[in-house]
């Protein structure tokens, strides 16, 4: 499975645009049926005083939202939290 992530930047900005992003990703997810290939959830990076938000979308949720700022990537890290619901951990 292919994924792209949109970096939020930094985390004590960043929950108004990843909720945003939770309701709009939400709506095409559910709007498609809830298929099992459309996934996204969100990871923390970094540490401390410099944490960033990173959120992580399957290539299928991409093709229908179609995130300007959403770049390649690889697999999403162990401590993915999903952004959809009942959706199931991209580790699954």
């Amino acid at each position: 499975m292919r994924w792209f992530v949109v970096d939020l930047g930094d985390a004590l900005l960043a929950q108004n645009k990843l909720v945003e992003l939770q309701t709009q990703l939400t709506t095409a997810w559910q709007g498609a049926g809830q298929p099992q290939e459309m996934l996204a959830g969100y990871c923390y990076r970094g540490s401390g005083l410099h944490c960033q938000v990173d959120v992580f979308i399957s290539e299928a949720l991409q093709y229908v939202v179609n995130l300007p700022a959403a770049k390649p990537c690889y697999r999403p890290p162990p401590d993915f939290q999903s952004l959809l619901g009942d959706s199931p951990s991209a580790m699954a």
